[in-house]
């Protein structure tokens, strides 16, 4: 099938979406078949199992302990895959001939973001794993964000940087970085525009997923939302592969979050390459995010593995809404003490993902094995 062919077919299926009558979501959505996605890429070879791991030594005070990182991931890499070395878990997911992508999170900070120590534990274990330091590329989707942290000093030498456009803003409709072939049409548009305007009513696919990688590792972190209620690994990819998202939430009354996300997850480019989600939950945030001052954070000294990111995705939704709970907060999907009041919170999304087929929504069919490294080897 031909990259032309490929596209009328994303664009057709795209239109599928608009069905009637979830309870999770209000909609129906229907997951386009793809080739591949069974056994590697979205949900993966692993359906609904999660590993958490936990560390009680891995942060002290605000920095994080490389070491702790280290033994954290060959732990929940092993029990993840059920491999007998670290190199032969990862064989699972990439092979040396593969360009790999990881798509960190440098946005919004102070929230937690993607740790220098975390990162660079994926860049070794890659390497390690046969992966040449030239067929590693980090993604983030602005640039601006990622130069402000200063986040370039975390680079290793031959290590590749990509970006899909320099900074935020509202429209984000320039698709300079991104693929015309590889769309989302979803009849929402930005205010002030029309239905009729093809560039406002989709949301294309950043080049770096559709040509520049063969495979995507999602380093997400785990973070409260003021208007998705969690943003995890979902969200990670979806609003960060994809431009003109913001039309899914520009109404904070009436947020599309739960029909946009499964829908870019969905596309080709993202379904097919991402083969393994991490979300870096040694710190979290649980109120004020997606941006939390320090007063919203948490210690969780977790970190959370899976192939099924909709699986990984309900189990820290549910950690951040233990720790709300904890300090007399409503669940993430009902604004608490010192939240907008006026924001529709909607975590629903995960369970829209779940319906589309994208992994495990269901609490009682998701295999979380959580280990205390130290106490469970």
């Amino acid at each position: 099938m031909g990259q032309e062919e490929r596209s009328v077919t994303e664009r057709h299926s795209r239109r599928k979406w608009l069905r009637d009558a979830s309870a999770a979501a209000g909609y129906t959505i229907l997951a386009p078949a793809i080739a591949g996605a069974a056994t590697m890429g979205i949900p993966g070879p692993f359906p609904g199992r999660v590993v958490a791991v936990a560390h009680s030594g891995v942060i002290s005070g605000a920095t994080v302990q490389s070491a702790a990182v280290r033994q954290i991931f060959q732990m929940g890499l092993l029990r993840l895959t059920e491999a007998r070395s670290v190199n032969d878990a990862w064989a699972q997911f990439v092979s040396p001939a593969d360009v790999v992508g990881i798509k960190i999170n440098s946005s919004n900070g102070p929230a937690p973001l993607s740790s220098p120590q975390v990162f660079n534990e994926v860049v070794q274990e890659l390497y390690a794993a046969g992966v040449p330091l030239s067929n590693i590329v980090i993604f983030d989707r602005y640039q601006y964000y990622f130069d402000s942290l200063q986040m370039g000093s975390w680079i290793p030498a031959g290590v590749s940087l990509a970006f899909a456009s320099y900074i935020w803003d509202r429209l984000q409709q320039d698709i300079n970085g991104y693929d015309p072939d590889y769309y989302v049409d979803l009849p929402y548009v930005p205010l002030g525009q029309g239905l009729e305007n093809d560039t406002a009513r989709r949301s294309y696919i950043a080049q770096f997923a559709t040509k520049r990688v063969t495979k995507i590792i999602n380093l997400a972190v785990l973070k409260d939302h003021n208007a998705a209620g969690v943003t995890l690994a979902l969200k990670n990819i979806s609003y960060g592969l994809a431009n003109n998202v913001n039309r899914g939430h520009e109404v904070v009354t009436n947020p599309h979050y739960d029909v946009f996300i499964p829908a870019i997850v969905s596309s080709t480019p993202i379904r097919a390459k991402v083969v393994l989600n991490i979300v870096d939950g040694i710190r979290g945030t649980y109120t004020g995010g997606p941006g939390s001052p320090s007063s919203g954070m948490w210690d969780n000294k977790t970190m959370y593995f899976a192939t099924d990111p909709v699986a990984v995705d309900r189990v820290c939704w549910k950690a951040i809404d233990a720790k709300r709970a904890s300090v007399g907060f409503p669940p993430a999907d009902t604004p608490g003490p010192g939240e907008d009041p006026q924001l529709v919170r909607q975590p629903s999304y995960i369970l829209s993902a779940g319906a589309a087929g994208l992994g495990e929504s269901d609490d009682t069919r998701i295999d979380l094995r959580r280990y205390q490294y130290g106490l469970m080897r």
